[in-house]
């Protein structure tokens, strides 16, 4: 059981890691692969199954998103000081307890790693897209700069 908890943060084995994430604005519409082209940029390629949002859309999707990383990674620690807590007393039973304790808190300081590697995947890919979009005002800005400022100069 321990494994299978283990193996669900990995990327491209289920849903989450094959979503593609999509911004679209005036500029075009960009994923953390690049920018599409074409007509068919919705219903084939990089976003076919995926998810399109607008920039102010995404950059709050990614708030969010880092919110629950920081959250899921804070559990996550929790869940591994539980397999080192010690019993209430050191009788049999306290001590029998325990054990037994002990290997659910394991699996469950899995299922936690999981879930938080999960969720730092999907708030990774929402900001590559957004980072991809927004590289093109970035370039702009260079760009201007570098010929002299623009047109009044």
């Amino acid at each position: 059981m321990a494994d299978d908890a283990s193996n669900a943060g990995k990327q491209g084995d289920d849903f989450w890691g094959q979503a593609a994430f999509a911004v679209k604005g005036d500029k075009g519409t960009a994923t953390a692969e690049g920018w599409l082209f074409g007509e068919d940029q919705v219903t084939s390629g990089a976003v076919a199954g995926g998810f399109m949002m607008d920039p102010e859309t995404a950059e709050g999707m990614v708030r969010k998103a880092n919110w629950i990383v920081s959250e899921m990674r804070t559990n996550h620690e929790r869940a591994k000081n539980l397999v080192h807590s010690e019993p209430p007393a050191t009788d049999p039973g306290s001590e029998s307890f325990q054990s037994v304790a002990k290997g659910m808190f394991e699996i469950g300081a899995t299922s936690m790693e999981a879930q938080w590697k999960r969720y730092l995947d999907i708030a990774e890919k929402l900001q590559k897209a957004l980072d991809v979009y927004h590289e093109v005002d970035e370039q702009a800005g260079k760009d201007a700069k570098k010929s002299g400022g623009g047109l009044i100069g």
